[in-house]
């Protein structure tokens, strides 16, 4: 039982506010030795029963100590930032975890195993580098619609509009072009490629990429 009980404590974390002591409670019992309507001269047998049960209070040091720490946030850096700098850097974490997970999806990187420590910090710095391109066209191309006063671009399916067109919505619009090469022999006789949807050719004017490389 106490095993169970300090499972039980550790696992909703609640061991410092409460004690839990297992005691063996008395209940005493009296029946008849005869049958019939007691009379004053029935004798009767004492039964004893013993149970362990659990006896929990609360421990007001400890209740008054998680008081004290209640409410207060705790952050340690080794920056020499000031409190308020230290705050909003932590709440951009989300940010940066959400284009951690743009590993996984967008750019589809898959689990490698690697034991020399050159080889894990080369992967790892291309996987940075891929995550700061794809940041930075998303960056460039939402200053350019800012400055040209556009506020959404129909990047994504079905033509619906988004105000802040992503990394993955470019993909997916520029990953389906076709280009054919018709060629006789070794010569290239002619090169056929998809034209441009507007959609695509606003989004290569605003990141200033000329058309030719796709046409």
């Amino acid at each position: 039982m106490r095993k169970r009980v300090d499972t039980i404590l550790l696992r909703v974390n609640v061991q410092a506010w409460l004690s839990v002591e297992i005691k063996t409670d008395i209940d005493e019992e009296f029946r008849a030795l005869s049958r019939g309507k007691p009379t004053g001269e029935t004798r009767y047998k004492k039964i004893v029963k013993k149970a362990p049960r659990l006896h929990v209070k609360r421990n007001p040091e400890g209740i008054a100590k998680a008081q004290l720490m209640d409410g207060i946030f705790p952050l340690a850096t080794n920056t020499k930032m000031k409190a308020l700098e230290v705050l909003n850097s932590y709440k951009y974490q989300p940010h940066l975890e959400k284009r951690h997970a743009f590993l996984k999806s967008t750019l589809n990187v898959a689990p490698v195993w690697l034991k020399k420590n050159v080889r894990i910090e080369a992967l790892m710095f291309v996987e940075y580098l891929a995550q700061m391109v794809a940041s930075l066209i998303e960056r460039e191309l939402r200053v350019a619609m800012e400055k040209k006063k556009i506020t959404a671009l129909l990047s994504l399916p079905e033509g619906r509009a988004s105000k802040t067109p992503s990394f993955e919505q470019l993909t997916r619009l520029f990953e389906n072009r076709d280009r054919n090469e018709l060629f006789e022999k070794d010569r290239l006789v002619k090169l056929f490629t998809q034209p441009l949807t507007p959609v695509q050719s606003q989004i290569l004017g605003l990141l200033k990429i000329e058309e030719s490389v796709y046409t």
